[in-house]
């Protein structure tokens, strides 16, 4: 509908919004493509922006189908677009994309070091859940290095947040990793914590 009216910005909105939906939903396959487009827009339109938009969204991509090189290279794209333009909770995420690859290239104290960081920017902008969202990452790497202790406080700091904000996948995300962390060291989990 857009295309036929000629809105070239609504229809892009469309498409980007399509294929984060695929994202989300376990296609990075077919989202790919779609963001492609993106950035191929933002080219033809000199927008930076778009090519930002539409480079990190790949490299979200690129982690999942574990293609790191490829994801770091997008990475690296929209990381320079938003250290110049903004807007900085966006170069905070594309900080967080880099981390991800670096945790998935086996770097493990390396990308707890930086997803710490990237956490603290997000707590200082007030976005609790995405913070959330990186200490799972965190506990992942905590758990590839045998630091079940650790684990269990930032278990429950995550249970809580995600609990609060109404996201049982995340909730119960953080219950795993405490249940991993309890066999892995032969802890008991926290009273009220993934007891049903």
């Amino acid at each position: 509908g857009f295309a036929h009216a000629g809105d070239d910005q609504r229809r892009m909105d469309a498409l980007f919004l399509r294929a984060g939906i695929l994202f989300e939903a376990g296609y990075p396959d077919t989202a790919v493509p779609l963001f492609r487009q993106i950035i191929e827009y933002g080219e033809n339109i000199r927008s930076p922006r778009w090519i930002a938009r539409g480079a990190y969204a790949i490299g979200n991509c690129e982690v999942d189908r574990r293609n790191l090189g490829e994801a770091s290279m997008h990475f690296h794209t929209a990381l320079v677009i938003f250290r110049e333009i903004g807007p900085e909770p966006d170069r905070v995420a594309t900080e967080w994309g880099v981390a991800r690859v670096v945790l998935h290239s086996g770097q493990l104290r390396e990308a707890i070091r930086r997803l710490r960081d990237v956490e603290a920017q997000f707590e200082r902008r007030g976005m609790v859940t995405d913070a959330a969202l990186v200490g799972l990452d965190i506990a992942e790497a905590l758990l590839a290095l045998d630091r079940p202790k650790e684990i269990v406080a930032l278990a429950k700091h995550l249970f809580t947040v995600f609990t609060e904000a109404g996201m049982l996948t995340g909730a119960l995300s953080a219950i795993a990793y405490l249940k991993q962390a309890a066999a892995a060291n032969h802890l008991k989990a926290p009273a009220g914590i993934g007891r049903r």
